[in-house]
């Protein structure tokens, strides 16, 4: 098995698994072209790869050479999409709750699913109930595959608000030109 990089032409580039990413829209990212010269194994593949990641679009992704002749290839590139958003649901909270975190969270019906909007939701719904005064609340989702949409999942927000926080005194120590009162005021 030789390892050493030889340069290669693409004779053409396919992609296998996307299903509403458009084809072409990988090809683009990836920046290979039939006619490009490409070196295998080489940097050239790993920057493609990385470049289909920072898209947040797929899961999963690898580029094999197939059908190598005569320093002509054909590029294979595998991915896996992230599935998509078809719905969510809150579980532990009034309706009124659930309509003002709706406001509030960017959720919407066909969006990737990754693990930054996952993080993103959490974080936007326990900075609502500090807000109201609830400042252990626990938010825990869970993805559940969509029975009606294939690719597609719905999301399950259980949110624990934990205890109402309220002050029921301000004490003021060194303090020795302001009255108490205007400084609890403020």
């Amino acid at each position: 098995n030789d390892a050493s990089p030889a340069s290669y032409l693409i004779k053409e580039v396919q992609v296998t698994g996307a299903k509403s990413i458009d084809e072409k829209a990988i090809i683009t990212i990836l920046g290979f072209n039939a006619g490009d010269t490409v070196q295998i194994p080489g940097p050239a593949i790993a920057d493609a790869i990385r470049r289909l990641w920072k898209q947040g679009l797929v899961k999963d992704v690898a580029i094999h050479a197939s059908r190598v002749a005569d320093h002509h290839v054909v590029l294979t590139v595998s991915v896996t999409e992230c599935p998509r958003l078809s719905a969510y649901f809150f579980e532990g909270i009034k309706k009124k709750e659930q309509e003002k975190l709706m406001e509030k969270i960017a959720l919407v019906k066909g969006k990737v699913v990754t693990d930054k909007l996952i993080k993103n939701t959490q974080t936007a719904i326990k900075d609502y109930f500090v807000e109201q005064g609830y400042l252990y609340t626990t938010v825990t989702i869970a993805s559940v595959p969509d029975p009606t949409r294939a690719e597609h999942i719905q999301l399950k927000i259980k949110v624990d608000k934990g205890a109402e926080v309220s002050i029921n005194a301000i004490h003021f120590e060194g303090n020795q030109h302001i009255r108490s009162d205007v400084l609890r005021s403020q």
